[in-house]
């Protein structure tokens, strides 16, 4: 009977010792003790980025919170899914001119970006894309000048 009750006792005592060592982030201790924790267990350090998800009937000013929202994180380091994204506004506000201005700028520095790393082509597209998005305004005219008069 204490042979039961003391095996009983040491193994709440190693689960209390391996969930305080995981909640507090500890998880080299756990292969000290000789466990073997599954990876589907192992939490992300980040959660995962979502899309933003605003219903059709929301009004305007929450679909550009939402998407700016988040596109301001990874502007400058993810431009596909940025212009994506900004793609997707400018497609549910068609006439809104913050997500014109948006997508223009992101057409325009992706366009950089591509060139910076020797894809010119690519960046000549980007360009393009900013120059029929926005006829009036005149720097993706010049980005395209310029990448024109480069060898």
């Amino acid at each position: 009977m204490a042979a039961a009750a003391l095996r009983l006792l040491l193994r709440w005592a190693l689960g209390a010792l391996v969930a305080v060592a995981l909640l507090a982030g500890g998880l080299l201790i756990v292969p000290a003790l000789g466990m073997v924790i599954p990876e589907a267990i192992a939490a992300p350090r980040r959660p995962p980025r979502l899309p933003p998800v605003v219903p059709l009937w929301a009004p305007e000013e929450w679909a550009l919170w939402s998407y700016l929202t988040y596109v301001t994180p990874i502007w400058g380091q993810d431009w596909p899914t940025v212009i994506q994204s900004l793609e997707e506004l400018l497609a549910r506000l068609p006439a809104n001119p913050l997500a014109i201005e948006k997508l223009y700028a992101a057409y325009i520095e992706a366009g950089k970006a591509l060139e910076a790393g020797g894809d010119t082509s690519e960046a000549r597209q980007r360009y393009q894309q900013a120059a029929e998005l926005d006829p009036n305004r005149g720097e993706a005219y010049l980005e395209l000048e310029r990448l024109a008069r480069v060898p």
